[in-house]
């Protein structure tokens, strides 16, 4: 069973938003479990000045091992995965990064202890990187049933499809379910409707916010090979 994260204090899919109090930028990037493209992304986010780095289907190997970047803390969902003591256990299908030098209060949420969600708490800010699997339930069950702590981003791979995201898709996957969640529960969508977020032309990579003036956007130089 997930549980939600209690007492949290209180990007860019290539995205940025930007909390005015203090312009923390955030990167988020489906890297498709590719080693040269989670390099990529991580130097590249570096070179940009980018604070945090969330990184879905990242590049994993036997033993508890990914791809790093001297600039950055790497935090996972989970501590270990396949290695002898946990022969065929999941692998972190999120992993969040955190620039080094830059006097960053950070805080890492292991409470749900499952591959997919990651909670992190970077100045105030609580961020929740997301990866969900085509057609599973666990983690839009999780978010479309949680209540978001006041300075908050929710973002990752979603894999659902709705008209208040893309204007031109059928609801789908999951879309009803989370638009209306999002509404409610006041985390606005805060890409660009209709801008594609994946090579295929789909908008399936998400972020919501309740930071008032947070702002988002698609950045092509950080194009990572899927979304």
């Amino acid at each position: 069973m997930l549980e939600h994260p209690r007492n949290i204090p209180a990007d860019t899919r290539h995205r940025q938003p930007s909390p005015p109090s203090n312009q923390l930028h955030v990167c988020w990037a489906n890297v498709g479990r590719s080693s040269p493209w989670h390099i990529t992304i991580l130097e590249t986010a570096f070179q940009k000045g980018i604070e945090v780095v969330c990184v879905q289907e990242p590049f994993t190997c036997a033993n508890s091992r990914t791809s790093t970047h001297p600039g950055f803390t790497h935090l996972a969902p989970i501590s270990t995965w396949d290695s002898p003591n946990t022969p065929g256990s999941a692998r972190p299908r999120v992993m969040t990064y955190i620039r080094k030098g830059c006097h960053l209060r950070y805080q890492a949420r292991e409470s749900l202890n499952h591959p997919d969600m990651l909670w992190t708490v970077v100045n105030g800010v609580a961020i929740l990187n997301c990866y969900r699997q085509p057609h599973t339930p666990h983690v839009i069950q999780y978010v479309t049933h949680l209540l978001p702590p006041e300075v908050c981003l929710i973002g990752g791979d979603f894999n659902v499809r709705h008209e208040s995201f893309e204007p031109t898709t059928t609801a789908a996957n999951g879309g009803v379910e989370l638009a209306s969640w999002a509404a409610n529960a006041s985390m606005d969508y805060i890409g660009v409707p209709g801008q594609p977020t994946h090579c295929a032309g789909h908008v399936l990579d998400l972020t919501f916010s309740n930071i008032p003036f947070a702002q988002s956007a698609v950045d092509a130089s950080m194009h990572s090979g899927s979304d």
